[in-house]
């Protein structure tokens, strides 16, 4: 299993990555459960939207039209108005089957 994170960069290079990394239970992980860190590299100004399975899996269909869509409503806007433009495009007024959850943060330049 992989944890979704979609990363963003600056328009100027207007392309959406994904970078898979290997999660372990987040509560009560046992003393022999080995931990590794993983690092990528995320320059100024890109969108990192990290979320759960329930916001784009839905059973019995295609993954790939609902991550399209999470990436098409991916923008450099406030990042509590992108959660609410995603949610609100791949959710919409139905509830979901699932939990979902959602985290987008925009790296300004400093």
């Amino acid at each position: 299993m992989t944890s979704p994170a979609t990363a963003w960069p600056p328009r100027s290079s207007w392309a959406a990555c994904a970078a898979p990394c290997s999660p372990r239970p987040p509560t009560c992980p046992s003393a022999s459960d080995s931990r590794r860190d993983t690092v990528v590299a995320l320059p100024r100004g890109s969108v990192l939207a990290l979320h759960t399975d329930g916001l784009v899996e839905r059973p019995g269909q295609p993954l790939d039209p609902y991550l399209d869509q999470l990436l098409d409503n991916l923008t450099h806007d406030n990042p509590a108005a992108v959660c609410a433009q995603v949610t609100d495009a791949l959710l919409g007024a139905e509830p979901p089957r699932d939990d979902v959850a959602l985290l987008v943060v925009r790296f300004t330049p400093t």
